[in-house]
């Protein structure tokens, strides 16, 4: 592993804009600075060697996950995320080879059909592409919005239904590992801020204040 300045780490994380839609309400740039922005928090407050060694390249990766997203599918990858991954192999030839392989499995970590994750690394990038769930209550409402509207309207009564089931699945998936990236206060909040935002969001339905 080599160090990444911050310059260099700047500069490849910009290269990814590019690589995002214009048009799409949730899968665009503004999405990609939310993760790494959560990146950033899980660089600076974790404790564990896995995260802190590798900061910059986790900022690096979250500023990748969802390249080309907005692509249409020409089968050849099996997924979106391992599209992103390639994408940002491509772009990022200043990284040296380990660097590169742990930056392309963490992204294809982010794919939520992929519940078991290779690496710690992997899995705090996964949590933070999902850390819309533990912000505010505006924000996470916000980040829900735009997802309906990307999705094309689709009835709110439906929308809460799958955020409440992808909510259940983040809370499970980082029960464990949450532990192991942030400071056991930090990380219990984080996973009542998640249950808080799904109790709020049903509120906000059952008051017939999202529509």
């Amino acid at each position: 592993m080599r160090h990444i300045s911050p310059d260099l780490q700047d500069a490849l994380s910009d290269r990814a804009r590019e690589h995002y839609s214009t048009v799409l309400p949730y899968h665009n740039w503004e999405q990609a600075r939310d993760t790494m922005s959560v990146a950033a928090r899980f660089a600076v407050h974790s404790d564990h060697p896995e995260i802190t060694d590798n900061g910059p390249l986790l900022i690096i990766s979250a500023a990748w996950q969802g390249a080309d997203y907005y692509m249409p599918d020409n089968y050849k990858f099996a997924s979106k995320e391992e599209r992103a991954a390639a994408a940002a192999l491509q772009s990022l030839p200043e990284l040296w080879d380990e660097d590169r392989e742990l930056l392309a499995s963490g992204i294809i970590d982010t794919d939520v059909a992929k519940t078991a994750k290779d690496t710690l690394f992997g899995n705090a990038l996964y949590i933070a592409t999902q850390g819309y769930f533990a912000g505010s209550n505006k924000h996470f409402v916000k980040r829900i919005r735009r997802i309906r509207e990307e999705l094309k309207e689709v009835p709110w009564e439906l929308t809460v239904e799958r955020t409440k089931t992808l909510g259940a699945q983040v809370l499970a998936e980082s029960e464990k590992p949450i532990f192991e990236i942030l400071p056991n206060d930090e990380a219990e909040q984080w996973l009542e801020s998640i249950q808080e935002n799904l109790d709020y969001l049903q509120h906000k339905f059952d008051s017939n204040k999202l529509t």
